[in-house]
Protein backbone atom coordinates (compact mmCIF):
# COMPACT_ATOMS: atom_id res chain seq x y z
CA UNK A 1 0.00 0.00 0.00
CA UNK A 2 1.39 3.42 -0.96
CA UNK A 3 1.68 5.91 1.95
CA UNK A 4 -0.80 8.77 1.91
CA UNK A 5 0.18 12.30 0.89
CA UNK A 6 -0.15 13.36 4.56
CA UNK A 7 2.38 10.73 5.63
CA UNK A 8 4.83 11.72 2.87
CA UNK A 9 4.56 15.36 3.91
CA UNK A 10 5.22 14.49 7.54
CA UNK A 11 8.27 12.44 6.68
CA UNK A 12 9.56 15.18 4.38
CA UNK A 13 9.15 17.71 7.17
CA UNK A 14 11.05 15.46 9.56
CA UNK A 15 13.93 15.21 7.11
CA UNK A 16 13.98 18.95 6.40
CA UNK A 17 14.10 20.28 9.97
CA UNK A 18 17.45 22.08 10.38
CA UNK A 19 19.79 20.61 12.96
CA UNK A 20 19.65 23.66 15.20
CA UNK A 21 15.85 23.36 15.41
CA UNK A 22 15.77 19.73 16.48
CA UNK A 23 14.42 19.14 19.93
CA UNK A 24 16.90 17.81 22.49
CA UNK A 25 15.96 18.37 26.10
CA UNK A 26 18.71 17.53 28.62
CA UNK A 27 17.99 14.34 30.52
CA UNK A 28 17.64 15.77 34.02
CA UNK A 29 18.53 12.67 35.97
CA UNK A 30 21.84 10.94 36.80
CA UNK A 31 24.14 11.88 33.93
CA UNK A 32 24.97 10.14 30.70
CA UNK A 33 27.93 8.45 32.40
CA UNK A 34 25.45 6.27 34.30
CA UNK A 35 23.95 4.97 31.08
CA UNK A 36 27.29 4.57 29.33
CA UNK A 37 28.94 2.80 32.26
CA UNK A 38 26.32 0.07 32.29
CA UNK A 39 26.50 -0.67 28.56
CA UNK A 40 23.15 -2.45 28.66
CA UNK A 41 21.64 -1.06 25.48
CA UNK A 42 19.76 -4.31 24.87
CA UNK A 43 16.22 -4.44 23.50
CA UNK A 44 13.71 -5.03 26.30
CA UNK A 45 16.23 -4.96 29.16
CA UNK A 46 15.13 -2.19 31.51
CA UNK A 47 13.40 -1.89 34.88
CA UNK A 48 10.65 0.70 34.57
CA UNK A 49 9.27 3.47 32.36
CA UNK A 50 9.34 7.24 32.75
CA UNK A 51 6.64 9.15 30.88
CA UNK A 52 8.14 12.57 30.13
CA UNK A 53 5.65 15.41 29.67
CA UNK A 54 7.50 18.53 28.59
CA UNK A 55 6.33 22.00 29.64
CA UNK A 56 6.10 23.70 26.25
CA UNK A 57 6.52 27.32 27.44
CA UNK A 58 9.98 26.47 28.81
CA UNK A 59 10.99 24.63 25.66
CA UNK A 60 9.73 27.49 23.49
CA UNK A 61 11.64 30.07 25.54
CA UNK A 62 14.86 28.60 24.15
CA UNK A 63 13.54 27.16 20.84
CA UNK A 64 11.25 29.88 19.40
CA UNK A 65 12.18 28.75 15.88
CA UNK A 66 10.32 25.44 16.34
CA UNK A 67 7.10 26.38 14.59
CA UNK A 68 5.55 22.94 15.16
CA UNK A 69 5.39 23.49 18.90
CA UNK A 70 6.00 27.21 19.35
CA UNK A 71 4.31 28.82 16.37
CA UNK A 72 1.68 31.52 16.67
CA UNK A 73 -1.50 30.27 18.32
CA UNK A 74 -0.10 26.91 19.49
CA UNK A 75 -0.41 27.68 23.23
CA UNK A 76 0.71 24.23 24.34
CA UNK A 77 1.15 23.34 27.99
CA UNK A 78 2.31 19.79 28.80
CA UNK A 79 3.15 17.84 25.65
CA UNK A 80 4.47 14.33 25.17
CA UNK A 81 8.25 14.35 25.10
CA UNK A 82 8.62 10.58 25.28
CA UNK A 83 8.26 7.24 27.05
CA UNK A 84 11.66 6.23 28.36
CA UNK A 85 12.85 2.80 29.54
CA UNK A 86 14.90 3.34 32.71
CA UNK A 87 17.31 1.40 34.92
CA UNK A 88 16.49 1.11 38.60
CA UNK A 89 20.00 2.11 39.70
CA UNK A 90 20.29 5.09 37.35
CA UNK A 91 20.69 5.70 33.63
CA UNK A 92 18.78 4.27 30.71
CA UNK A 93 19.28 2.18 27.57
CA UNK A 94 19.27 4.01 24.25
CA UNK A 95 19.48 3.33 20.50
CA UNK A 96 18.97 -0.39 20.99
CA UNK A 97 18.41 -1.14 17.29
CA UNK A 98 18.54 0.52 13.88
CA UNK A 99 14.78 0.16 13.32
CA UNK A 100 13.45 3.38 11.75
CA UNK A 101 10.10 5.03 12.30
CA UNK A 102 7.56 3.68 9.82
CA UNK A 103 5.10 5.75 7.75
CA UNK A 104 2.28 3.68 9.25
CA UNK A 105 3.29 4.74 12.77
CA UNK A 106 3.46 8.40 11.73
CA UNK A 107 0.01 8.19 10.20
CA UNK A 108 -1.57 6.48 13.20
CA UNK A 109 0.24 8.08 16.13
CA UNK A 110 1.76 11.32 14.82
CA UNK A 111 -0.80 13.47 16.64
CA UNK A 112 0.60 12.34 20.00
CA UNK A 113 3.69 14.53 19.51
CA UNK A 114 4.07 18.23 18.76
CA UNK A 115 6.37 17.49 15.82
CA UNK A 116 7.27 14.56 13.50
CA UNK A 117 10.95 15.16 14.17
CA UNK A 118 10.46 14.61 17.89
CA UNK A 119 8.46 11.44 17.23
CA UNK A 120 11.23 10.01 15.05
CA UNK A 121 13.92 10.91 17.58
CA UNK A 122 12.01 9.36 20.46
CA UNK A 123 11.42 6.09 18.64
CA UNK A 124 15.04 5.71 17.56
CA UNK A 125 16.57 6.63 20.92
CA UNK A 126 14.07 5.19 23.40
CA UNK A 127 11.36 3.23 21.60
CA UNK A 128 13.86 0.79 20.09
CA UNK A 129 14.68 -0.31 23.64
CA UNK A 130 11.06 -1.02 24.62
CA UNK A 131 11.17 -4.62 23.42
CA UNK A 132 7.89 -4.56 21.54
CA UNK A 133 6.61 -3.36 18.17
CA UNK A 134 6.31 0.27 17.14
CA UNK A 135 2.55 -0.08 17.40
CA UNK A 136 2.81 -1.35 20.99
CA UNK A 137 5.27 1.39 21.98
CA UNK A 138 3.20 4.25 20.62
CA UNK A 139 -0.03 2.73 21.89
CA UNK A 140 1.48 2.60 25.39
CA UNK A 141 2.77 6.16 25.01
CA UNK A 142 -0.69 7.40 24.07
CA UNK A 143 -2.43 5.41 26.77
CA UNK A 144 -0.19 6.79 29.51
CA UNK A 145 -0.15 10.36 28.18
CA UNK A 146 -3.92 10.49 27.87
CA UNK A 147 -4.34 8.85 31.25
CA UNK A 148 -2.63 11.70 33.11
CA UNK A 149 -5.13 14.42 33.97
CA UNK A 150 -3.53 17.85 34.22
CA UNK A 151 -4.45 19.79 37.38
CA UNK A 152 -6.35 23.04 36.73
CA UNK A 153 -3.41 25.15 37.93
CA UNK A 154 -1.26 23.90 35.03
CA UNK A 155 -3.79 23.83 32.21
CA UNK A 156 -3.59 27.37 30.82
CA UNK A 157 -1.85 29.59 33.39
CA UNK A 158 -2.00 33.24 32.33
CA UNK A 159 0.68 34.18 34.85
CA UNK A 160 3.79 32.30 36.04
CA UNK A 161 3.13 29.89 38.90
CA UNK A 162 5.60 29.56 41.74
CA UNK A 163 5.57 26.13 43.38
CA UNK A 164 7.73 23.31 44.77
CA UNK A 165 8.33 19.71 43.78
CA UNK A 166 6.20 18.45 46.67
CA UNK A 167 3.32 20.79 45.89
CA UNK A 168 3.32 19.97 42.18
CA UNK A 169 3.39 16.24 42.88
CA UNK A 170 0.58 16.62 45.40
CA UNK A 171 -1.55 18.44 42.81
CA UNK A 172 -1.05 15.64 40.28
CA UNK A 173 -1.76 12.90 42.83
CA UNK A 174 -4.95 14.64 43.93
CA UNK A 175 -6.12 14.96 40.33
CA UNK A 176 -5.01 11.40 39.47
CA UNK A 177 -5.91 9.11 42.42
CA UNK A 178 -4.51 6.06 40.58
CA UNK A 179 -0.96 7.47 40.71
CA UNK A 180 1.18 6.24 43.58
CA UNK A 181 3.16 8.52 45.92
CA UNK A 182 6.64 9.05 44.53
CA UNK A 183 5.51 8.47 40.94
CA UNK A 184 5.57 12.14 39.82
CA UNK A 185 8.79 14.15 39.57
CA UNK A 186 9.28 17.78 38.64
CA UNK A 187 12.30 18.44 36.42
CA UNK A 188 13.84 21.93 36.41
CA UNK A 189 16.54 23.94 34.73
CA UNK A 190 17.83 27.20 36.22
CA UNK A 191 14.79 27.71 38.42
CA UNK A 192 12.13 26.91 35.81
CA UNK A 193 10.03 23.78 35.31
CA UNK A 194 11.01 22.03 32.07
CA UNK A 195 9.00 18.80 32.34
CA UNK A 196 7.56 16.19 34.65
CA UNK A 197 8.30 12.47 34.78
CA UNK A 198 5.53 10.05 35.68
CA UNK A 199 6.80 6.54 36.42
CA UNK A 200 5.25 3.18 35.53
CA UNK A 201 6.18 -0.46 35.66
CA UNK A 202 6.52 -2.61 32.57
CA UNK A 203 2.86 -3.51 33.14
CA UNK A 204 2.00 0.20 32.66
CA UNK A 205 0.80 0.47 36.25
CA UNK A 206 1.86 3.43 38.41
CA UNK A 207 4.96 2.95 40.56
CA UNK A 208 7.53 5.06 42.37
CA UNK A 209 10.37 6.47 40.30
CA UNK A 210 13.87 5.07 40.81
CA UNK A 211 15.84 6.43 43.77
CA UNK A 212 18.59 8.00 41.64
CA UNK A 213 16.15 9.59 39.22
CA UNK A 214 14.19 10.97 42.18
CA UNK A 215 17.28 12.33 43.93
CA UNK A 216 18.56 14.04 40.81
CA UNK A 217 15.19 15.58 39.94
CA UNK A 218 14.73 16.84 43.49
CA UNK A 219 18.21 18.38 43.44
CA UNK A 220 17.44 20.24 40.21
CA UNK A 221 14.12 21.50 41.59
CA UNK A 222 15.35 22.20 45.12
CA UNK A 223 13.43 24.99 46.85
CA UNK A 224 10.73 26.68 44.82
CA UNK A 225 10.69 27.25 41.07
CA UNK A 226 8.63 28.96 38.40
CA UNK A 227 6.22 27.40 35.93
CA UNK A 228 6.23 29.72 32.93
CA UNK A 229 2.83 30.97 31.79
CA UNK A 230 1.33 30.03 28.43
CA UNK A 231 1.49 32.72 25.76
Amino acid sequence: MRPSIAVLLLLALCASVPAHAKRHHPRNEPGNADAASQGNNVVGQFDYLALSLSWAPSYCASHPQDQNECGTGKRYGFVLHGLWPQYENGGWPQNCSSDKLSPASVQQYGALYPSPNLMSHEWEKHGTCYGQSQDAYFKASGQLKNGVQIPATYQQPAQPVRTTSAALAADFLKTNPSLKPGSVLAVCNRGFLTEIHVCYGKDLQSRTCGAKETAYANKGCSGDFLVRNIR
